[in-house]
């Protein structure tokens, strides 16, 4: 298996919808060289949960074949229901404990389709290699003013 780092990073932070930007840097080694993809979206509304979601899922999208993944976020939140509740909720039909439809339904199970066959590791870190580079590029990018942390 492949081992592949994905390093997450998104704009917002707290609770609340608003507009923001995410973007993800998918790393691996290929004949002993890093390669690196790089993916930067700016949403209208979105949530901080759901911009992480929707950033892992973009790097997910690009594998072909299963890998031994390395997720660096700092989201413990999405973290800790990926090890201990997708399953679940997959078993479930993506809904908690009461019944009731997850948040991000539509992001979680996209996530959950694609990490299926990985096996991963998440690395919970405010910074991380790419952190400057990802809020300089979606500066950038985007040319606005939103929130950082």
């Amino acid at each position: 298996m492949f081992e592949v780092n994905i390093y997450l990073e998104t704009s917002l932070k707290g609770p609340g919808t608003r507009k923001g930007w995410y973007a993800a840097v998918l790393e691996f080694v290929k004949n002993g060289k890093a390669i690196t993809r790089e993916d930067f979206v700016s949403e209208e509304e979105t949530t901080y949960h759901k911009s992480v979601l929707c950033a892992m899922a973009k790097s997910l999208e690009r594998l072909n074949t299963n890998c031994h993944l390395n997720i660096y976020t700092d989201s413990e939140f999405v973290k800790n229901s990926v090890e201990k509740n997708l399953e679940r909720w997959k078993s479930n039909d993506y809904a908690n404990v009461k019944n009731e439809p997850i948040k991000n339904q539509e992001e979680w199970r996209e996530v959950g389709r694609l990490l299926s066959g990985h096996d991963v590791k998440f690395r919970i870190t405010k910074r991380h290699k790419y952190t400057v580079w990802m809020r300089n590029e979606a500066k950038h990018q985007f040319d606005e003013s939103t929130e950082k942390a």
